[in-house]
């Protein structure tokens, strides 16, 4: 009901847990490390360059430890790792749907992210600039040195970027702060946009899910990567989460150019900067929602659904 608690005592005989009402801004989330073993496939087809797999799985989830964020600044700030002996660990075996994605989309995805992130963060300091009249002196020169990295990739020309554009961000409210800061991040480690893009579109991919199999969302799981020792290939894999299955992954594996369209959908049409719960974030990720890339998500999302209905 909104209230917020702090643990104070595990009994873990009796399987009982103390906790005090607290005030604090601050909340944990699991950090958590899935691997996936494919134990037979019962059905497979293709659309267009895209393969898509059902079958049984073996699930493996290890609670490896925990991250400390502040839901008021949305900024994490901490995190906590378990000791070997204290990593928390599940096995089961369940059904799953799986497909994967051509590995040479990876250089147009990042090229196309790099692109675009530019392009918002140029819009967005400039349209700030306008609001805080004569704040940021070195407007044009930061703007001539975001460009030379984007067409050239001079790191030294960005290191030189974000230290004109300190003093101006520094009189930015806090929030907006944060969300420039989160866009020249994305621009700074654009490389990982692929993963981020594949990350996203299975985050988004089971946001939507309620919608076609009437489950709730922590009823599945999913795991993405851009290397599958099973296929060889990219790969974003989607499980009911409960043993031995339900029958949600069959939705999946039923409907996949439906629920892609849904999936483009709902991330271009959100209004979010870098990504939001609405569009590509998600309560239950393993990775306390880092590793995400709402451009390359969109441009991921986007080649999908033009394959899967071409």
């Amino acid at each position: 009901k909104g209230e917020k608690f702090v643990v104070k005592e595990i009994d873990q005989e009796n399987r009982i847990v103390w906790v005090n009402k607290t005030d604090t801004p601050t909340i944990t989330e699991p950090i958590k490390e899935t691997t996936i073993d494919v134990l037979n496939v019962a059905e497979t087809k293709e659309l267009g360059n895209i393969k898509i797999y059902k079958g049984t799985v073996n699930v493996q989830t290890l609670v490896r430890g925990y991250t400390i964020k502040d839901i008021e600044k949305n900024k994490k700030v901490d995190e906590v790792f378990f000791d070997d002996e204290n990593i928390l660990k599940k096995d089961f075996q369940t059904v799953a749907f799986w497909f994967t994605v051509p590995e040479k989309w990876e250089e147009r995805i990042v090229k196309l992210s790099l692109s675009y992130n530019g392009r918002l963060l140029k819009r967005i300091l400039r349209e700030k600039s306008k609001e805080h009249s004569g704040f940021f002196t070195y407007e044009d020169i930061a703007i001539s040195y975001l460009n030379d990295f984007i067409h050239r990739e001079n790191w030294e020309k960005l290191e030189l970027f974000i230290k004109a554009t300190e003093p101006f961000l520094s009189r930015l409210h806090e929030r907006e702060r944060l969300e420039i800061k989160d866009l020249i991040s994305k621009i700074k480690h654009y490389k990982t946009a692929f993963v981020g893009a594949l990350h996203g579109v299975e985050h988004s991919l089971i946001g939507i899910y309620p919608l076609f199999a009437m489950n709730d969302r922590w009823d599945i799981g999913g795991l993405s990567t851009n290397f599958s020792p099973v296929t060889g290939q990219p790969t974003i894999f989607i499980y009911d989460g409960y043993e031995g299955g339900v029958g949600y992954s069959e939705v999946g594996y039923n409907n996949l150019p439906k629920m892609m369209q849904s999936v483009y959908k709902s991330i271009s049409t959100c209004s979010c900067l870098t990504g939001c719960p609405s569009c590509i974030y998600s309560p239950k990720c393993g990775n306390a929602n880092d590793y995400l890339d709402k451009a390359g998500t969109l441009f991921l999302a986007k080649k999908l659904l033009k394959e899967l209905t071409s």
